[in-house]
């Protein structure tokens, strides 16, 4: 059970807004009602509403979190969850005061997998003799040369892929609702272009829109992708432990990095900074971060 109706409606509230004001993903709405489900309870068993709430009670909720076991991210992902939250209230014209320091229980963040350029080299240098094989080389492309998210690469629609002069991927809603342009290095848009040639083979009753199809004409899903991710690094004689698809964009910011190129362009490439305009061909500030896609011909 969650908390009295009037704080009922206040968590929709802010689901609403994050929906539609903060555009965030499903995902993330979902995670952020799991974690505040987790409040309300922890309210309604002490009888207090939103409007009630102090640093201390944030402070003791966290407390009881940790002692039922809760792993260290988690507490601090529902920290995170709890003071957006209370911002929200407060924008409401709640009066309340937000914990401006809690004592949370160290993280200790392993560093991410990433590949050798050998495995890479490796991985890229399979034969690719049928229309799956040219999706999935295709898909790794997209992940290692362009940085993308395994959400973004499902999703990216024909009309978001130019493959002429300038050959770029436009990246709609990308994590917390940013847009960008990512530019194609001239290995990047091979993979690409050798797949769209094979295209026709996956399309059943029409054409669904998405670059990506399944074998069975479909959007390709998250879970395909995983898939296919170890299937191609397995045949490449990557063993499989702690591969997934989002080893390859850690493994394109690492090489990127590794190469000496600027880490505020590395951010930009993975979008950690916003985009002013997709409606247009990458223009002359480009030019750098065109340069940075193509260090990972070489």
């Amino acid at each position: 059970m969650l908390a009295e109706k009037g704080d009922l409606e206040l968590l929709s509230e802010f689901e609403d807004h994050l929906r539609n004001v903060l555009r965030r993903s499903p995902h993330t709405v979902r995670a952020y009602h799991n974690d505040l489900s987790k409040f309300a309870d922890f309210c309604r068993e002490r009888n207090l509403s939103f409007a009630d709430i102090t640093p201390l009670h944030v402070q003791q909720f966290l407390n009881a979190l940790s002692l039922q076991g809760l792993s260290v991210s988690s507490i601090h992902r529902v920290a995170s969850s709890v003071r957006t939250f209370l911002r929200f209230l407060v924008q409401q014209g709640f009066g309340i005061h937000i914990p401006s320091h809690l004592h949370l229980p160290r993280s200790f963040k392993r560093l991410p997998r990433f590949l050798s350029h050998e495995e890479v080299s490796k991985i890229f240098s399979l034969p690719a003799n049928d229309h799956i094989t040219l999706r999935n080389k295709a898909v790794l492309a997209s992940m290692y040369f362009g940085g993308l998210r395994v959400s973004e690469v499902c999703n990216l629609r024909l009309e978001d892929v130019w493959l002429g002069n300038g050959a770029y991927l436009s990246v709609r809603m990308g994590k917390g609702g940013k847009d960008r342009l990512v530019p194609l290095s001239s290995r990047a848009r091979e993979a690409i272009e050798a797949y769209l040639r094979s295209r026709d083979a996956f399309i059943k009753n029409g054409d669904p829109g998405y670059f990506f199809l399944s074998v069975n004409g479909k959007k390709l899903d998250t879970s395909s992708v995983y898939r296919l991710t170890r299937n191609l690094c397995k045949a490449a004689g990557i063993k499989p432990d702690g591969i997934h698809p989002h080893v390859f964009r850690h493994t394109f910011a690492t090489h990127l990095l590794q190469k000496g190129v600027n880490v505020r362009v590395v951010q930009d490439l993975l979008g950690h900074s916003s985009l002013t305009t997709t409606s247009r061909y990458l223009h002359l500030g480009d030019a750098e971060r065109f340069r940075a896609v193509s260090l990972l011909d070489e």
